[in-house]
């Protein structure tokens, strides 16, 4: 979906959000906001979890719930950050490996002397 179908929804990128980032985000939204949510998710994607999200805190804000501070433009954990670079290990190679009293492992076909 595009940006142009989120057009008007209280939250941002509302298709692409995970049913645990939507939890998450509509914690400041009021009852009205909640409800046009769920009418879009219903006629677009219908996702089930996020469906009962919806629900669950359109229950409790009818129930006496109070909307909490925040922000449904901030920052999203579900992008993750920059790989570390660099080693973890570190410069040293480690022990030298000394072959089997066999044979050099590395070259089966000269037997150790």
């Amino acid at each position: 979906m595009t940006k142009d179908n989120n057009r008007g929804l209280p939250l941002p990128d509302f298709d692409q959000l995970p049913p645990e980032a939507v939890a998450t985000r509509i914690r400041s939204l009021n009852g009205a906001q909640l409800k046009q949510l769920m009418e879009y998710e219903s006629d677009h994607a219908h996702r089930p979890m996020v469906l009962e999200v919806l629900a669950r805190r359109s229950a409790q804000l009818r129930e006496g719930a109070q909307r909490t501070s925040g922000d449904p433009n901030a920052i999203k954990p579900e992008v993750p950050g920059a790989p570390e670079t660099g080693s973890k290990v570190g410069p040293d190679p480690g022990p030298t490996i000394n072959p089997p009293p066999h044979g050099d492992p590395s070259n089966p076909a000269h037997p150790r002397r």
